[in-house]
Parts: structure tokens; C-alpha cells; sequence
């Protein structure tokens, strides 16, 4: 997960990925409303160049399924939006 403050850290991340080899790199940054700014699509492409030679996907890359609600009612409700 990146952020302004730990975007510096990539090159070093990167090192240990290609040391541990792993299927995936996910590259993130938090999307949801939270008291911290995401990062821009350029940043996390950038930051994803560190990671070449990896199967490395970015947060703006993945594909989301469309997930239907069962029943609106239910699902608001559950969510105390009642």
C-alpha cells in the first residue's frame, strides 16, 4: 500500500519482491475515503517500474467485478442505514 510518505521506499520493496519471487505484486493505494490522500495513477505507474520482471497489477489496472445487491433493503439495513 502507497502513500506520499512510504513512495520513496518502492526501489527498496522492490529488491525483496524480486528476492522472494512472488506469483503477484499488488500495487495499492487506499481508495476509500480516509484521512489519507491516495496517490495518482502516474505515481503508482511509476512506482510499478521498480517492480519490472514481476507480475506486478496496480490498484488502477485491476479489473472489479460489478457486484449485485441482493436486496437493497438488506444490504442497508446491515450497513445501520435504515
Amino acid at each position: 500500500m502507497f502513500v506520499r510518505e512510504n513512495e520513496g521506499e518502492a526501489e527498496e520493496l522492490a529488491i525483496i519482491a524480486h528476492d522472494i519471487y512472488p506469483d503477484e505484486v499488488q500495487i495499492n493505494t487506499p481508495l476509500r475515503p480516509c484521512g489519507i490522500d491516495p496517490l495518482g495513477e502516474k505515481e503508482l505507474s511509476e512506482i510499478k517500474l521498480c517492480f519490472k520482471g514481476l507480475n506486478a497489477i496496480s490498484v488502477y489496472e485491476s479489473h472489479k467485478k460489478y457486484v449485485k445487491p441482493i436486496s437493497d433493503t438488506d444490504t442497508l439495513k446491515r450497513r445501520g442505514k435504515w
